[in-house]
C-alpha cells in the first residue's frame, strides 16, 4: 500500500523498487483473494446459520400411486406430522429459541386439547406425528398447520439453511408413520 502512495507521489521508481512494489502487492492480493474469497466467506456464513431439512407428511385420504402435485396443495390437506433433521453442530447444540417455544406451544396445546401425540425429540432430530384417524377435529388439523405454517415460512425466509421435503400420502404414508412413531416409543 505504501509503495502506490510513494509511486504517485514519489520521484520515479528504480528498476529494484519497482520489482519489491510488485512482489508485496502480489503477496497483498493473494492474502486478500484467500480472506475474501468466496469459499472462505461462504463457509465462516455457513458455520453461523442453522442448517435443518424439514419433512412434512400430509394426509390425503384419496391417494394414488402416481398423483402429483403442486405447492397449493400443501396448503389443502392435513399434516399429520413433521421431523426436524439438524444437521450442523449449531443447530443440534443451540437450536432458534423461537423454534423451541413453538414446539413447546404446540405440545402444550395439544395436551390442553387431550390430544395424544407421538413425540421424538434427539439433539440431531425432532418428530412429531398425530393420528389424525383419531383426532379428526377440525381445530387439530388448525393447530398443526400453524405451525407448519411457521417452520414453511422459516424455509421461505431463506436465513438459514432449511431445506424442505413434503410428503403426501393416504393410509399406506399413514400406517408406516404410526407404525415408526410406536416402535420408537
Amino acid at each position: 500500500m505504501f509503495f502506490k502512495i510513494k509511486r504517485w507521489f514519489g520521484p520515479e521508481q528504480t528498476g529494484e523498487l519497482k520489482e519489491t512494489h510488485r512482489t508485496v502487492t502480489e503477496s497483498e492480493d493473494s492474502e486478500d483473494t484467500t480472506a475474501e474469497s468466496p469459499d472462505n466467506v461462504h463457509s465462516q456464513y455457513d458455520a453461523d446459520r442453522y442448517a435443518v431439512h424439514m419433512e412434512f407428511f400430509l394426509y390425503n385420504p384419496k391417494s394414488q400411486d402416481q398423483a402429483t402435485y403442486t405447492e397449493q396443495d400443501i396448503h389443502r390437506y392435513p399434516m399429520m406430522g413433521f421431523t426436524l433433521h439438524f444437521l450442523n453442530q449449531k443447530t443440534r447444540q443451540n437450536r432458534p429459541d423461537w423454534l423451541t417455544w413453538l414446539l413447546g406451544g404446540l405440545e402444550k396445546t395439544l395436551e390442553t386439547m387431550k390430544v395424544s401425540y407421538y413425540q421424538m425429540d434427539e439433539t440431531e432430530l425432532y418428530s412429531l406425528f398425530v393420528d389424525l384417524k383419531l383426532y379428526p377435529q377440525a381445530e387439530v388439523k388448525k393447530t398443526i398447520y400453524l405451525v407448519f405454517q411457521q417452520l414453511y415460512q422459516w424455509y421461505v425466509r431463506g436465513n438459514d439453511q432449511v431445506s424442505v421435503r413434503v410428503h403426501i400420502g393416504g393410509d399406506e404414508l399413514y400406517q408406516e408413520l404410526l407404525a415408526h412413531h410406536l416402535e420408537a416409543v
